[in-house]
C-alpha cells in the first residue's frame, strides 16, 4: 500500500499555536482517518474491528460497540461492519468459523431483545452472553458490574489514578520531549479514534483519570 501524504492524520504539536488549536486539529485528523477507511473498504481493503485493550482508559467491549458506530459513520454499510466485527478476523487469524453461527463453531455469541444488525443501539438490549459455551444471564453480568465499579471506584485507587493523570497532562502543558509531548497519530486500519478529546470542565485532569469508571456507570 501507498501512504498518500495529504492525509497527514497525525502530528506533533511543536508550537504554541498546535497546543491552542488541538481539538480543532485533532477533530479534522479524525474526518480524515473516517476518509481514508471508507476509501480502504471501498478498494477492497478487508477490515478489522479491534478493542485497543492496552491504551490507558479504553474499556474492551465498550470500545468495541463505539469502533462500530465510527465505521458505520464512515459511510460503511452496516452489514460490512458486523462482518469486520465477527468472520473477517476470524479467517484471518485462521479460525474461519470464529464469528460465525454454524456447527462446531466456537460457542461465542450474544443474546439481545432487538436486532442490532438493523440497527447497533440494539447491542444495548442484551439479555445474555454465551462465552466459550458458557451462559451468563443479564443479572449475572450486572453483579459482575458492580463488583469490577466497587473495586475501581476505592478511594485508593482512585486517588492514585488521579494523580498518574495530573504528571501525564502536566507533561503536555510544559511541552517537554517526553511521549506526553506527542500527540496522537494514526491508528491502524480498524482501530478508529474516539470522536473528540475531552471537554472543558473545573476539574479535566479528574475528569480525565474517572473517564473509564463513568463509561462503565453510563
Amino acid at each position: 500500500m501507498v501512504w498518500n501524504l495529504e492525509y497527514d492524520v497525525g502530528w506533533r504539536m511543536n508550537s504554541e499555536e498546535d497546543k491552542r488549536n488541538y481539538k480543532a486539529k485533532y477533530l479534522a485528523r479524525i474526518e480524515r482517518m473516517k476518509q481514508l477507511t471508507r476509501q480502504l473498504h471501498e478498494g477492497g481493503v478487508t477490515l478489522h474491528v479491534g478493542t485497543d485493550p492496552m491504551n490507558p482508559y479504553v474499556i474492551p467491549g465498550l470500545s468495541v460497540i463505539e469502533e462500530m458506530q465510527i465505521l458505520e459513520e464512515t459511510g460503511i454499510p452496516l452489514e460490512d461492519v458486523w462482518v469486520a466485527a465477527t468472520s473477517a478476523p476470524g479467517a484471518s487469524t485462521g479460525l474461519p468459523k470464529l464469528g460465525r453461527i454454524q456447527v462446531d463453531a466456537p460457542a461465542d455469541f450474544l443474546i439481545l431483545r432487538e436486532d442490532p444488525t438493523v440497527d447497533l443501539s440494539a447491542l444495548d438490549t442484551i439479555e445474555a452472553v454465551v462465552a466459550d459455551g458458557r451462559l451468563y444471564t443479564r443479572e449475572a453480568l450486572d453483579q459482575a458490574l458492580r463488583r469490577y465499579q466497587d473495586y475501581f471506584n476505592g478511594w485508593i485507587y482512585d486517588r492514585t489514578m488521579t494523580q498518574a493523570a495530573r504528571l501525564v497532562m502536566r507533561s503536555f502543558e510544559k511541552g517537554d520531549d517526553t511521549p506526553g509531548d506527542v500527540a496522537p497519530s494514526t491508528a491502524p486500519v480498524g482501530m478508529a479514534p474516539s470522536r473528540e478529546p475531552f471537554q472543558d470542565s473545573a476539574d479535566p485532569i479528574g475528569q480525565f483519570a474517572r473517564t473509564g469508571n463513568r463509561s462503565l456507570e453510563e
